[in-house]
């Protein structure tokens, strides 16, 4: 009994003394809270935006050199690669004929890819843009022409980086020389607050991310039968064009 009288007297005693030690400290805190900052500026267009996977843009590439061209351009609102379509070799006919441009092959992976448009925005706005495309010269070896060769593109999709919104704007159409009327066609368009940071437009799907095969179908050259052909290589200017607004 004596013993249980000890103890109790000991607990009495420590919990009379930390309850004091602990209500001082109380007493004696005091808080503060800061607003820490960091401040943003447009991207200021000094640094360019090496080519990505079109179909997974969080992937950096080496693209075909025959078939993707890296612009290495500079600027706030910019294109970084566009296309350069490859329709092969083929036989010369009299029959009206469609042919599909060959895919560009990965350099690194040697997997083939869906021809593409890759833009960068670091104005930071969320102002949109707009992209376009027209035919500047016909198809030519540089003395005959393919007179009504046209180019059609189509299964016009879009991806963007994670973390921002892909360009919901994307249109289908064909590509065809007019001497007179040189208007452009529409292949995508970013709304307010999309395609900020780095977009991929692309011409159809290969099957590397389970999707269904269409990119080898997706960019198309059709010759009249009518046209005089001659046996040599026959080239054709594509203009692409980057608005900064949709």
């Amino acid at each position: 009994m004596k013993c249980n009288k000890k103890v109790l007297a000991f607990t009495l005693a420590a919990t009379m003394l930390f309850g004091n030690v602990i209500s001082v400290f109380a007493d004696d805190m005091d808080e503060s809270t800061t607003d820490n900052k960091i401040t943003f500026e447009s991207g200021g267009g000094k640094e360019t935006t090496p080519p990505v996977d079109p179909e997974d843009p969080d992937v950096t590439i080496t693209p075909d050199p025959d078939k993707e061209k890296p612009t290495d351009n500079t600027g706030e609102l910019r294109l970084d690669v566009v296309p350069i379509f490859d329709f092969g070799t083929q036989q010369i006919t009299t029959n009206t004929k469609n042919y599909f441009a060959e895919l560009p092959v990965e350099s690194v992976s040697s997997e083939e890819i869906p021809y593409y448009v890759q833009v960068t925005d670091v104005r930071g706005t969320g102002a949109g843009w707009s992209l376009t495309a027209k035919m500047t010269s016909q198809f030519s070896d540089g003395t005959h022409a393919l007179t009504g060769a046209k180019i059609n593109l189509s299964n016009v999709a879009s991806e963007a980086q994670s973390g921002t919104t892909a360009p919901s704007g994307t249109y289908d159409g064909t590509l065809e020389y007019d001497a007179v009327d040189d208007t452009s066609v529409k292949i995508a368009s970013a709304a307010v607050n999309e395609g900020m940071g780095v977009s991929a437009v692309r011409f159809g799907d290969t099957a590397r991310y389970g999707s269904t095969l269409s990119a080898d179908e997706s960019v198309e050259l059709t010759i009249p039968g009518e046209v005089q052909v001659y046996a040599n290589t026959y080239k054709a200017t594509i203009q692409w064009t980057l608005g900064a607004t949709p």
